[in-house]
């Protein structure tokens, strides 16, 4: 039964119990004969025919109860690696790697200090409360969930917290590169244990910070039944690529806008998607600008321009009433304020031709956003900065504020 030292910034090293797939045994567990060695091991957990070149070594104790009692000793002195600890799998007996420990484990070094303490549940030590002691005595409590650490834990708006908070979330620790310091880390919700965030390689300095500021690669994220939600790509910091969101609920899984990037400035399509699969809008941004706009309604109609602003606003989606109305994605969106020069008339979004008055002032104010048909073709959006959502994979709100935030 090896070990993995993982350095973690909050604490002294610890040094955990790794246990992966078992390895096939070479004998039947028949053939062992209480009170004696059964298998030898290298320092990586191989199978070796003798004590010979030998780290550790195997004692099998006993059968009681249904346990198959083993013992692990290091073949340099002799020393206890851990306490007595029982197997229920007896095809497990020569494994260094198993996953059917049943009860107590206790783990000691080659001088006899304790080194580590938990419990196994049949799943090889993966999930669980721990004990950790350093070179010095001193000792740490950690959690681990199916193998990895719990590094910290945070409430529904991302402060950290020193216990699980329901509602919230926690961060775990798969790996660290110890040549650069960053970590390979995931996301979980507390309530559901179910993945938040797939694993992502962060900064030391962003391991206890629910809002990550130094971001590379993908970030998947998913809600609390288990559905992904949103994808992003990022480079140096800064979004790099596509940025997908898929509505909530709706199988099976149904995207509901997806947006590019370029070193953090949006470009390309912009492409959102009714309830049933149908595209709703698409918008073509080309040097900082809109180059065209479509909109369908949601039987894959085509919608006059002037009506497509109006699209970016709804608050729900009800194409099949299958489906409850729902916020697009869970996330509110701020009204827009349409602004028409003079001599012009809206069309609204069910084709009604509205006369309205003039407007002078085209700035917008509080969380609105203005959109302002100039009296020339070309449309221009002015958008207002807003500030982002506290939840991560939320921060790209549903609007047309959204997708002209870079702009």
């Amino acid at each position: 039964m090896s070990y993995k030292k993982i350095s973690l910034s909050v604490a002294a090293s610890l040094i955990l119990g790794t246990f992966a797939s078992a390895q096939t045994a070479s004998q039947s567990s028949s053939e062992f004969a209480p009170n004696s060695i059964i298998a030898y091991f290298s320092e990586d957990g191989a199978l070796l025919p003798t004590r010979n070149g030998s780290e550790y070594y195997r004692y099998f104790k006993d059968i009681v109860s249904g346990c198959y009692l083993v013992q692990d000793f290091y073949s340099t002195n002799d020393q206890k690696q851990t306490d007595p600890v029982c197997f229920t799998d007896p095809t497990e007996l020569q494994s260094w790697f198993p996953q059917s420990m049943q009860g107590p484990l206790i783990f000691w070094d080659i001088q006899g200090n304790k080194m580590q303490e938990g419990y196994s549940q049949q799943d090889g030590g993966a999930s669980g409360h721990w004990k950790t002691w350093d070179a010095q005595g001193n000792m740490s409590n950690y959690e681990l969930i199916n193998g990895e650490v719990v590094a910290s834990y945070f409430d529904s708006e991302g402060n950290r917290q020193a216990m699980p908070v329901a509602g919230g979330t926690f961060r775990t620790i798969l790996d660290q590169d110890p040549e650069t310091g960053e970590y390979l880390v995931a996301d979980y919700f507390t309530d559901s244990r179910t993945r938040q965030m797939d694993p992502v390689i962060i900064k030391r300095e962003d391991l206890l910070s629910w809002d990550i500021q130094y971001r590379n690669g993908t970030y998947t994220y998913y809600n609390d039944e288990g559905d992904l939600t949103t994808l992003e790509q990022y480079n140096d910091g800064k979004l790099n690529g596509t940025v997908t969101n898929w509505y909530d609920g709706i199988y099976p899984a149904q995207k509901f806008d997806e947006m590019h990037f370029t070193d953090g400035q949006q470009d390309g399509l912009y492409v959102r998607w009714y309830a049933n699969g149908y595209p709703k809008i698409k918008v073509s941004l080309a040097n900082n600008d809109i180059a065209s706009m479509e909109c369908w309604n949601d039987e894959f109609e085509a919608l006059n321009s002037e009506q497509c602003p109006a699209l970016f606003d709804e608050y729900s989606y009800d194409a099949t009433d299958a489906v409850p109305a729902l916020e697009e994605n869970g996330t509110e969106t701020a009204p827009i304020e349409i602004i028409i020069p003079e001599h012009e008339t809206y069309i609204d979004e069910n084709g009604d031709e509205l006369e309205i008055e003039a407007a002078t002032d085209t700035e917008a104010s509080g969380d609105k956003a203005t959109v302002i048909f100039p009296q020339d073709e070309e449309v221009d959006f002015a958008i207002e900065q807003e500030q982002e959502p506290e939840t991560e994979g939320k921060k790209l709100l549903k609007s047309i504020k959204n997708i002209m935030n870079a702009l």
